[in-house]
């Protein structure tokens, strides 16, 4: 017996021009883009289209946008809790509004970077969240691929783009702040090569000192791809200092989870004989013991509201000027720091 197959149901422009309550002729003004359409009869058009699902027998001219259904999501790892809890964030509110995410890891490789570009503007991909990405002004390709695409970023350094940051330099400032109202003087710095967020949160280690006559040390700050293992080993040497720091400070929660390991192997405890401090707020935070003092970001806005920007951006709705929007971390403070045993 042959197997019955069933058949898509022919959406014709009628049917789209009924269900938007227009006229065929200005369906198919918009569609070919051969004349003005107000922005309000685009809209209703353009939602017309996606309920139907209606797909044109041509298509060298279909401009209108929810074709796919699917947004791209460009994060530097998925090891870092942070960028793990934040995808799950954006794909929750992708989902919510119909879309599917196609997730790309690209470990801070701009080629990489550049040739999943290429895919999603070879794929017509509805549009793309990039994260902590650095794009020089060199990366001509890349800007190139990017201006073909809905974009959106986060802590992102990206020109031309629409922004979603956190009070990175703020968030850091408030930290050592923190380690020097409890007497710390001498205090370390875990960072990133990344010249982005870590930039800023330098600033902000470097302001903290200053504003309390602190001399910067260049032997206390250490420079690396912010992992447990970079954690563990930076933490080790700099415990073997002959004048050792009396608090460390982690450009993230990853870091910070090696210092504890390396902290507790040199048979020293937190916070009596040196205190630690971190910055994300994950779940590390909170697993860690005794609980990490750290700089919470606010995981769920960040991911809202750059979901909110490429949905606007994807439905050209979106105000004309590049959107830079920064939400502010918070001090969580935990077990892990306290008075300096000794200066």
């Amino acid at each position: 017996m042959r197997k019955a197959t069933v058949r898509r149901k022919h959406v014709t422009i009628a049917d789209v021009a009924k269900r938007a309550n227009v006229s065929a002729s200005t369906v198919s003004r918009y569609i070919n883009n051969e004349g003005m359409v107000k922005e309000a009869t685009k809209q209703s058009i353009i939602q017309a289209i996606t309920d139907l699902d209606y797909r044109p027998s041509s298509t060298s001219n279909f401009r209108v946008p929810f074709i796919t259904k699917n947004v791209g999501v460009f994060v530097s790892d998925i090891i870092n809790p942070f960028v793990g809890e934040l995808v799950e964030c954006i794909e929750k509110n992708l989902m919510a509004k119909g879309y599917l995410m196609t997730l790309c890891t690209y470990n801070t490789d701009n080629k990489v970077l550049e040739m999943y570009l290429q895919e999603m503007v070879d794929r017509k991909i509805d549009g793309c969240i990039i994260a902590f990405a650095r794009v020089s002004d060199t990366n001509l390709n890349i800007y190139s691929l990017i201006k073909q695409l809905k974009v959106v970023s986060i802590q992102s350094d990206i020109d031309d783009v629409d922004l979603v940051d956190s009070t990175d330099e703020q968030g850091t400032r408030e930290i050592i702040e923190h380690l020097i109202a409890l007497g710390h003087r001498k205090i370390a710095f875990l960072g990133y090569t990344d010249p982005g967020s870590f930039a800023n949160r330098l600033k902000g280690y470097k302001d903290a000192l200053a504003a309390h006559g602190i001399p910067y040390n260049d032997e206390f700050v250490r420079f690396g791809y912010p992992s447990s293992q970079f954690g563990y080993e930076n933490t080790c040497m700099l415990i073997d200092m002959k004048d050792r720091p009396t608090a460390i400070h982690c450009f993230n929660e990853l870091t910070a989870s090696g210092a504890y390991l390396a902290i507790r192997d040199k048979n020293l405890s937190i916070p009596h004989d040196i205190s630690l401090t971190g910055f994300d707020g994950t779940l590390i935070s909170r697993l860690c013991a005794p609980s990490l003092t750290t700089v919470s970001q606010p995981i769920i806005s960040i991911a809202t509201i750059a979901t909110e920007l490429l949905f606007k951006n994807i439905s050209g709705s979106l105000s004309n000027g590049r959107q830079h929007i920064t939400v502010p971390t918070r001090l969580v403070l935990g077990q892990s720091t306290s008075p300096p045993a000794s200066q």
